[in-house]
């Protein structure tokens, strides 16, 4: 009985301070966005056919972070957000559909990734480890949903 009510606080803080032990990319951290920037779903390999990459619009990870993990105005998310050190953050499981492109439809078929720099000001803001991670990323996700490495815009 004891241990069983222990397994029971135990789930019960997990889904309070939204932890998951089930995270998709192994080199990302688990962040979490908040729950009204995305879709619940059950998306399966056959769903998810496109990769789509932005660049934030800010400088820096703390600002990004903050925007995912609160409630916004826009709604939006990412699966993924790499910083300019290079280093992953998982902030949507992949079965679900994170809020990063206009076209909902579009958000249905594919895995966000969110590049840390505001390159509107900053048109040189990727670098070297940022190029790196991401391309370890989009190949495990290339592979997992068994999509082309060829594709273009």
């Amino acid at each position: 009985m004891k241990n069983k009510t222990i397994f029971i606080l135990l789930i019960i803080f997990f889904i309070q301070n939204k932890i998951t032990l089930a995270q998709d990319y192994p080199l990302a951290s688990w962040i979490g966005s908040d729950t009204k920037n995305y879709t619940s779903a059950n998306r399966t390999r056959e769903d998810i056919k496109k990769i789509v990459i932005h660049a934030t619009s800010v400088e820096n990870l703390q600002s990004t972070i903050e925007w995912f993990t609160h409630e916004n105005l826009k709604h939006v998310s990412a699966h993924y957000v790499i910083d300019k050190d290079g280093t992953s953050y998982q902030f949507v499981l992949e079965k679900d559909v994170a809020h990063h492109a206009t076209s909902r439809e579009y958000n249905k078929i594919s895995i966000g990734i969110e590049l840390v720099g505001d390159h509107m000001h900053n048109p040189n803001y990727m670098t070297d480890k940022m190029y790196s991670s991401l391309a370890g990323l989009v190949s495990q996700i290339c592979q997992k949903y068994n999509i082309p490495m060829d594709r273009k815009l």
